[in-house]
């Protein structure tokens, strides 16, 4: 018997699978739906007995409950404060990215913090900026006024903008003209992911199973099956996992971007840099290694600097920068 692992086995027919339910997906687009549920269903009874139950901490004001709300109490409390958790290889910002604010008058909606115009909140997109901000938990209603039935924005700051800070300025701006608030009417939500824009656990549970696909990758099963010692093996993993994990770091504690191509830079110059260090018969240039470690690896330890691999590939890299150039 040939066995596959539980995660192909819930793909689609259509990508390799057999289309059977993923229920840690599943279960957790199921609790999307209470997560939903307490956006969009104020001053319900369901409603009033949480707040009955943890008291002022429940305040939420509009939008999402703060993370202190559930540090205590049941399972299924807990749970629902981590919607975003990783474990089954699902992103930590799920829940808030396929959820977004419909702009009513304004009063509880974050004019930084929440999602209601673009694709990200300004917060991310403009983060000098809100570095800059007078009152960073501003709502949108509070920056600007209505004048003879029109929408004026009024933007308020710590200090006088520089002059690349009023460019970015006048980019917000520029973002902000088609969209403003109602004159009246009630803030509302709408799941980015539903057609009609209401939350489906059906709809939720196939986006998250793309993620999931979308992520998956043989990448460290080629890289110990590879023809190679186990000491560039393991030199390759720690150094791909390093850059990583900084890369996180830095997005989750910088909000800096995500850029693919700076971290494979990175993880190629990193492990380059420590396999000249460590192993001095290896002599192939920063170029020559880009272009293929694992061959570069393999020549190092089979054959001589004067390797044909090593004469074709000075000769590539060389037409490589007369390419560039």
């Amino acid at each position: 018997m040939n066995w596959i692992s539980w995660s192909k086995a819930c793909r689609s027919k259509a990508e390799g699978g057999l289309g059977l339910k993923n229920l840690g997906l599943f279960n957790l687009s199921l609790l999307g739906k209470w997560g939903w549920r307490l956006l969009v269903e104020k001053n319900a009874l369901w409603d009033r007995v949480l707040y009955s139950i943890y008291g002022p901490r429940f305040g939420r004001e509009g939008g999402f409950p703060s993370s202190k709300c559930f540090v205590s109490g049941s399972w299924w409390w807990r749970d629902l404060g981590d919607l975003g958790s990783r474990r089954i290889g699902v992103d930590s910002g799920w829940f808030s990215s396929h959820s977004r604010r419909e702009v009513g008058e304004g009063g509880s909606i974050g004019f930084w913090s929440d999602l209601w115009v673009g694709e990200v909140c300004l917060r991310d997109k403009f983060q000098r900026l809100f570095q800059v901000a007078l009152h960073k938990d501003a709502s949108l209603k509070s920056m600007g006024v209505w004048r003879n039935d029109s929408w004026c924005w009024s933007l308020s700051w710590r200090r006088n903008l520089f002059e690349w800070e009023k460019e970015e300025e006048r980019i917000l701006l520029n973002v902000l003209q088609d969209v403003s608030p109602l004159y009246e009417g009630e803030d509302g939500w709408v799941c980015s992911q539903a057609k009609d824009g209401v939350y489906s656990v059906k709809s939720v549970y196939f986006v998250l199973l793309n993620e999931v696909s979308s992520v998956d990758s043989d990448f460290y099963n080629r890289l110990w099956c590879c023809n190679v010692p186990s000491k560039f093996k393991c030199l390759a993993w720690r150094v791909s996992l390093w850059r990583i994990w900084t890369a996180r770091n830095n997005i989750v504690f910088e909000h800096s971007s995500f850029n693919l191509e700076e971290i494979l830079f990175s993880i190629h110059l990193l492990s380059w840099n420590i396999i000249r260090a460590r192993f001095p018969s290896f002599v192939f240039s920063f170029l020559v290694w880009v272009f293929n470690p694992l061959l570069c690896i393999q020549s190092s330890t089979t054959c001589s600097p004067n390797s044909p691999f090593l004469l074709y590939s000075s000769c590539y890299c060389r037409q490589k920068k007369q390419d560039l150039s």
